[in-house]
């Protein structure tokens, strides 16, 4: 061989290389298919619609920027963790196929079959020999024994309540025995015999996602057992589009999503243990969701309810034409160092605490344009929840053109004295917070409550608030003061 032979090799070998790697970058998006009702279903498939891949962990390996991937209808048990950064002319986009919405379906549980009756009850068994780790952080404080477990069971789909105790065992409930390891439900006789569907959590991971640039689209996920931090849809990144997404019956949130530039609409998360949406976001806008019937494991005051807005100085983030009913604990609550969001033309009802709470935050929030009704009492505490708004140690707040009516106590509670955001080591207290052009009506016990508890409550401070343009009704309701406060009385009504 020649020199210039050899030379002509070299040249030749590196040209093949490098179309090799540059080639893939050149060419048109895939399209990947999920199937696991097909009979050809695998795998080890290309991932096409004669020859889908049999699982979504399978299609969402090795994502390139432009990638699709379409999920036809099932249920799909399995943990399914999403690593990929598409770009902003090519996102990847993960997504329900075309007329499959709301059909592709990720549960954490499993069908349980082979339970064994103890005789002479209604109280069947099967071996259990998971262990489900709550992850319970040291630093909360006990919200009770229930709060510290993850298991879940359903019964053709209708979940079972969770007793501490084999005594405690009666129809429609179940308790894990972790010395003996057993899992016990009690049910009537007659469901047993119709072959029911019993289906028991034990994945503590939903969706898992980590990127940038991506879109996922009409997948809902149920029945997982997940822990603290975890939501069914786990999400951290930015330019993430979550759209007609369900999150559903799982033991802690629905949907956890830290970064920015997020935008989750027409999602529902609903009857999850802890919260509904559970965000530590940037300049992102959650619209047209729902979040009702959360909190059922935890309750009050647990970083719990529809919407959490936390961590971090969330800022710039827009709530609108949003529905937050039922849960046990506040309709939307934003907490910590929260500028400059907004929550808009949302109807929130019948949530226990408060509807929308704002807490610890210094920096122009908005309550703007909402029907805020029927919210309630904190059992607990009823003297100061049950209020449409409450607005905790926060200053520059701006209440304007709500409806707010028929809460269990009051309408708006300013109160609390003050407090360091942790991340700052700043102080703030309640100060200019702006009521302007409500209609504050019918609320059992008034329509403003002021609940100050230090002296952070200056006459400046007092001062500063605003209201005005208001319709409260009836008039001889429309204010409570705690009588002892005669300073701050004097100061308010001056």
């Amino acid at each position: 061989m020649t020199l210039k032979t050899s030379k002509n090799s070299l040249i030749l070998a590196i040209f093949l290389i490098l179309v090799t790697l540059i080639f893939p970058l050149l060419s048109f998006a895939r399209v990947f298919i999920v199937d696991k009702n097909h009979p050809q279903a695998s795998d080890n498939n290309p991932g096409t619609e004669n020859l889908p891949f049999k699982t979504i962990s399978r299609a969402v390996r090795n994502l390139r920027p432009g990638d699709i991937v379409l999920i036809k209808a099932g249920v799909y048990r399995e943990s399914v963790t999403i690593k990929a950064k598409g770009t902003r002319e090519k996102p990847i986009i993960i997504k329900a196929y075309p007329g499959d919405e709301g059909k592709v379906i990720i549960k954490g549980s499993e069908i349980f079959r082979n339970w064994k009756q103890i005789p002479g009850t209604n109280i069947w068994f099967i071996p259990w020999k998971y262990k489900l780790n709550p992850h319970y952080p040291k630093r909360w404080k006990d919200f009770g024994p229930y709060a510290k477990r993850c298991e879940l069971v359903f019964v053709n789909g209708k979940p079972l309540r969770q007793v501490l105790t084999k005594k405690d065992l009666k129809l429609w409930t179940f308790y894990v025995d972790d010395h003996n390891k057993k899992l016990f439900i009690s049910l009537p006789p007659r469901i047993f015999l119709s072959n029911p569907v019993i289906e028991v959590s034990i994945r503590q991971r939903g969706i898992v996602v980590k990127g940038r640039y991506l879109i996922i689209k009409g997948i809902a996920v149920m029945q997982v057992a997940n822990h603290h931090p975890n939501g069914a849809f786990s999400v951290v990144g930015e330019n993430i589009i979550l759209e007609n997404c369900r999150a559903e019956w799982n033991n802690l949130d629905g949907f956890y999503v830290i970064g920015k530039n997020f935008y989750i609409i027409k999602c529902i998360a609903s009857h999850n243990g802890r919260c509904g949406i559970t965000a530590s976001i940037h300049n992102s806008i959650i619209a047209k969701c729902i979040t009702n019937y959360n909190s059922w494991r935890f309750g009050p005051v647990c970083h719990a309810g529809g919407i959490k807005i936390v961590g971090g100085g969330p800022s710039n983030n827009l709530i609108i034409t949003h529905i937050s009913i039922g849960n046990n604990d506040p309709g939307i609550w934003f907490d910590y160092g929260c500028r400059n969001n907004r929550v808009n033309r949302s109807l929130i009802s019948e949530n226990v605490f408060t509807g929308i709470i704002i807490e610890a935050s210094s920096e122009n929030n908005f309550i703007v344009n909402n029907i805020i009704f029927k919210n309630k009492v904190w059992k607990k505490h009823p003297q100061k929840t049950g209020a449409g708004i409450i607005v905790r140690e926060s200053s520059n707040v701006w209440i304007v053109y709500n409806t707010i009516y028929k809460n269990q106590r009051y309408g708006i509670v300013i109160a609390g004295g003050k407090r360091k955001i942790y991340y700052t080591n700043k102080d703030v207290i309640n100060q200019k917070i702006f009521i302007i052009n409500n209609i504050i009506s019918d609320n059992k016990v008034a329509g403003l409550a002021f609940w100050v508890w230090d002296e952070s409550a200056t006459a400046s401070a007092l001062l500063s608030h605003k209201s005005d343009f208001n319709l409260w009704w009836p008039k001889n309701k429309w204010i409570e003061i705690p009588s002892s406060k005669a300073f701050w009385r004097k100061t308010i009504l001056k």
